[in-house]
């Protein structure tokens, strides 16, 4: 089943299924947010109200936390969207409801770029943290290049993870408490810096 972007049905499943989908598209309503012009406060503000909407606990106390320590000029955010934000649908894989709680567990695929000069991460770091399966260490570092472009390489990862949301209910309104993610698999491409003109 993938998740529409029209009209939702008043489905207990559907109902649980609509703060999920707006989780995943915070990254989409934070770029409209900015490309409206809007100063920082102003954009934090409205952050924060759609995460009020969708998130609960110790969730919506590290999102509010971030918000008020972080620019929203920060390339932070960036980074923290593109893990959250779909390449394609969201593929629902189950919906378990009982009691007032629920778990939807979903397929994602998700690309991120890292620039090691800036986001302080190695290689080992990466391999280590997205399993990534088409390229060794060593033939990544095959491809880099020997000159003095090398500090500005880029690495794409485009992942493959079974993300596991676990929401509660509050007076008729489902809310995300945790979202868990899984990797199953990633794949890495080398992004050549473009030598000067």
């Amino acid at each position: 089943m993938f998740l529409p972007r029209g009209v939702y049905a008043s489905s207990v499943d559907e109902k649980v299924n609509l703060p999920v989908v707006k989780m995943y598209q915070l990254g989409n309503d934070f770029e409209k947010l900015i490309a409206q012009g809007k100063e920082d406060e102003d954009v934090r503000k409205e952050l924060k109200k759609l995460i009020g909407r969708i998130a609960t606990g110790d969730l919506l106390t590290r999102w509010m936390q971030f918000i008020d320590q972080t620019s929203t000029r920060s390339s932070i955010y960036r980074t923290v969207f593109e893990s959250m934000t779909p390449q394609g649908a969201l593929k629902v894989i189950s919906v378990n409801v009982t009691k007032g709680e629920a778990v939807v567990t979903l397929k994602i695929h998700v690309s991120e770029l890292y620039a090691p000069s800036t986001d302080m991460i190695t290689l080992e770091e990466l391999f280590s943290k997205y399993k990534i399966i088409n390229l060794s260490i060593a033939e990544v570092i095959t491809l880099l290049p020997t000159t003095p472009l090398a500090d500005l390489v880029e690495y794409q990862i485009k992942s493959e993870r079974r993300d596991e949301v676990y929401l509660k209910n509050l007076k008729g309104i489902w809310k995300i408490e945790k979202i868990k993610q899984n990797i199953i698999s990633s794949n890495i491409d080398v992004v050549l810096p473009k030598a000067p003109k």
